[in-house]
This record gives structure tokens, C-alpha cells and sequence, in this order.
């Protein structure tokens, strides 16, 4: 990337920028390894007038880097490198995401991801479904990403409903992947975030919105992660070409997205809402007074 730099064509502005991207990344390298290691000091850009623990400070998407959880929305939606002006509401799920692959786990972790795991039932309709989630990296990570947001068990609600709203979170990830999988010559979640894919990945999304248009709406969302999970791993690993092939499918996701799959979903639940019967209150009810929203003035 320095050679990038000085070989660059641009205006001073421009290498300046490139400069500047460089040491944020070397910073979000140091950082990773501070936050892991739990010891040392974080370089952000901006620290708030108010003491902030290690532990609020998220990196940005765009350039890296590190800056307060609550004040990160307002930073991406003005930073140099988001070009196409993303929003900011997503800026600490994509923040943390960033951070998932160089981040070690502890061991409460891992049994709360042993626990998720033993209670996903193996289907016959979906017979793969268990080895895909339990076995690949990135709904791994992701499974474990969502854990940690749940907090620890002192925090969570009694019973397994958290839990299990996670494990349909999962499932209905691996049985898209499980869809493309059926149309082209995939083996791991990594290879269907891949630009050549696209098209396959839209069509199975769309044919999976049909049935629950509640799918089609927040599928976007979870791709999105798992393509900056998978943006964290070609970080670490230091593979300048899969950091490439997550920005390429980040722009695919950009253009067709909304038309294909997300705006067709929303249109479908907002009939299914208009078109929901209403059942008349019975007479007696009628007689007691009791209030109605079909009855009131």
C-alpha cells in the first residue's frame, strides 16, 4: 500500500488521504491487539470530554478508525472515505463486526456458543443446516458476535427465548446458503459472498422472501455482516485481494439490493397488513361498553 502511495498520480489531497487511511489501519491493528490482550493504551482519533472504557470505542468501516460508540454514527456519515454516503444507523453492528476475527474468545464464550449449537435441531427438511452453522468460520463468528451482544448470562431473560431467536437467525442464513449452494459450485459462506455469485444469491433471496417477507427484510442486514466478517479475516490475514472482493460485493449489494429483494418484501407485508381481516366485536361485548378501535369516533 505504501508503494500505492508514492506512485500514486493523484493531486497531494488525494495521497495525503491514502496516507492517512494507512496509519489508521496500523493503528486498528495495534487496537485489535490492546482490546485482546486487555491491557495497553487505544489511538483513536477522538476522545469524548467524559471518561469512555476501552470496551466503547469501535472502528469505522470506511477508515478505520477508532472513535466512541456513541459519537461513530455522526463520524460515518461525514468521513472522506465513505463515498457513496452510507448511513450511520448500522455503524456499531459493522464496527464491532470489524473486530469479531481478532478478537479471542474466552471460555464462557465458548460454552455459551456449545449451548447454541446443542439446541439446534437437525431437520429432515434441512439436513445440513447444523454442520454448516457449527462448522463455518464466518456464521460462527457471526453466531458468536450476536452471543456477545446478548451479554452475559446475568443479563439475559430467563428461558431459552434469546437463544432461540439467534438459532433462527443462523438457520435461516445456512438455508440460504444451502439454496445457492443448489444453483452453483460453492463450499463455504466466504465463496457465496463472491461477485460471481450474485445473481444466484438474489434469486434464492427472493424465493425465500416469498414465504416470509420478514426474511427479505433483515437478510440484507446479515449479509452485510458476514461480507465485513469476512473483511476482518482478509485484515488479519493480510489478503488484499479478499479485502477487493468484500468491497466489490458491498457495491453489488448497493445497486440491486433494494429493487430485487428488500423493496419487493416490504411491498408484500404492507398488502398482507391491508389485507388482514378485521373481526366485528360481539353484541355483548357491544353492550358492556367495551372500547374498540372500529368503534371509536
Amino acid at each position: 500500500m505504501v508503494k500505492q502511495c508514492q506512485s500514486s498520480n493523484d493531486k497531494k489531497k488525494e495521497i495525503n488521504l491514502q496516507f492517512e487511511r494507512l496509519k489508521n489501519l496500523g493503528n486498528f491493528e495495534h487496537n485489535a491487539k490492546v482490546l485482546n490482550d486487555g491491557q495497553g493504551e487505544l489511538v483513536v482519533i477522538q476522545r469524548p470530554l467524559k471518561a469512555t472504557p476501552a470496551d466503547k470505542y469501535l472502528p469505522c468501516t470506511f477508515c478505520y478508525g477508532f472513535y466512541a460508540k456513541k459519537s461513530l454514527a455522526r463520524h460515518i456519515e461525514r468521513c472522506t472515505f465513505n463515498k457513496d454516503k452510507a448511513s450511520g444507523k448500522a455503524a456499531a453492528k459493522t464496527g464491532r463486526a470489524l473486530l469479531y476475527s481478532h478478537l479471542t474468545t474466552t471460555t464462557e464464550d465458548e460454552q455459551s456458543w456449545a449451548e447454541l449449537v446443542s439446541g439446534l435441531s437437525k431437520t429432515h427438511a434441512n439436513p445440513g443446516l447444523y454442520k454448516i452453522i457449527k462448522t463455518d468460520p464466518l456464521m460462527r463468528e457471526l453466531g458468536k458476535g450476536l452471543l456477545i451482544r446478548m451479554g452475559d448470562k446475568t443479563l439475559r431473560r430467563p428461558g431459552t427465548a434469546e437463544l432461540n431467536l439467534i438459532r433462527g437467525k443462523l438457520r435461516f442464513m445456512a438455508r440460504l446458503f444451502i439454496k445457492v449452494q443448489n444453483c452453483c459450485r460453492v463450499n463455504t459462506v466466504s465463496e457465496m459472498l463472491d461477485c460471481k455469485h450474485f445473481d444466484h444469491l438474489l434469486c434464492a433471496a427472493r424465493e425465500m422472501s416469498m414465504d416470509n417477507t420478514q426474511i427479505g427484510l433483515t437478510m440484507g442486514g446479515f449479509l452485510k455482516q458476514l461480507n465485513i466478517i469476512k473483511r476482518s479475516f482478509a485484515m488479519k490475514a493480510k489478503d488484499s485481494q479478499m479485502k477487493e472482493d468484500c468491497n466489490d460485493f458491498l457495491w453489488h449489494m448497493k445497486q440491486k439490493w433494494t429493487n430485487y429483494v428488500a423493496a419487493i418484501a416490504s411491498k408484500r407485508q404492507k398488502l398482507k397488513t391491508l389485507n388482514k381481516p378485521q373481526e366485528l366485536p360481539l353484541e355483548s361485548r357491544q353492550r358492556l361498553g367495551h372500547s374498540n378501535k372500529l368503534f371509536r369516533k
